[in-house]
């Protein structure tokens, strides 16, 4: 865990990096990251995948001034999904999570608890979560035109502030390549960018040859997901001429790349 502390400022700058006003909540970040830590010595020490769907309590003032921030769940599961893998822990998915205030805390307390599902009787299998409900819940909708062009020169327009990309049959752009992971990646749109977040593939994801773990996107940028490639676009102001494919979900069969 001392190798943990020593990355605290390492993941609050990388955070900082794509919401602005994060450095304003540095000490929140910290005391987020100390209680992820905590909340991970808690769960059993054979557990290498985290539960999805956490609750974090703080403050009231605390959980306002987060709850005021715009993509504030976001950004708080980016800090997450950093912590974990600093561990060398993953989230199957990225999480999904509630603030919950409680007036029994200070501005310096933060826990975090595992939700999980309550199964009805007579049930045997918990219906899993949607990938469309994970991080925020920002609404459907983006200011500019902007799509992947697949390797069978499909289009795919990019018409929602999360794109989630993956082999899961749930994911917005599903990808049928036994290269690429279940939960490979997700493309946000955020401040007005989009940017490209690898969400713990095995394959990795690489943007022009090189391998990242986040990138702001720029048109003509070439993705590659373990190999299968994709290509990002944004139109011109008052460009008319592309072709749009209004689908929302899209398969690639493996034996296309």
């Amino acid at each position: 865990m001392d190798l943990l502390e020593s990355k605290i400022k390492e993941i609050i700058e990388s955070s900082a990096a794509v919401f602005p006003w994060m450095d304003e909540h540095a000490i929140s970040v910290h005391r987020l990251v100390e209680a992820f830590q905590a909340f991970i010595n808690s769960l059993d020490g054979n557990q290498q995948i985290l539960p999805n769907r956490l609750s974090i309590s703080m403050s009231p003032q605390e959980c306002v001034k987060w709850k005021d921030e715009p993509d504030w769940e976001f950004a708080i599961a980016h800090t997450l999904i950093d912590t974990s893998k600093e561990l060398g822990l993953k989230f199957e998915n990225p999480p999904t999570l509630n603030l919950v205030p409680n007036p029994a805390f200070n501005y310096s307390e933060i826990a975090i608890e595992a939700v999980y599902p309550v199964e009805p009787i007579g049930i045997t299998n918990v219906v899993p979560i949607s990938p469309e409900a994970l991080l925020a819940r920002a609404p459907a909708g983006i200011p500019v035109r902007a799509a992947l062009i697949l390797e069978n020169e499909t289009v795919f327009p990019i018409e929602q502030r999360v794109t989630n990309i993956g082999r899961r049959s749930t994911n917005h752009l599903v990808i049928s390549d036994l290269r690429v992971s279940r939960g490979h990646a997700q493309i946000r749109y955020v401040n007005g960018s989009f940017i490209i977040f690898d969400t713990g593939s095995s394959g990795g994801t690489f943007i022009n040859g090189e391998r990242i773990s986040q990138y702001r996107l720029r048109s003509g940028d070439v993705i590659s997901l373990a190999g299968v490639k994709l290509i990002f676009t944004i139109d011109e102001p008052g460009d008319n001429t592309r072709p749009r494919q209004h689908t929302t979900d899209m398969k690639i069969s493996n034996d296309q790349g």
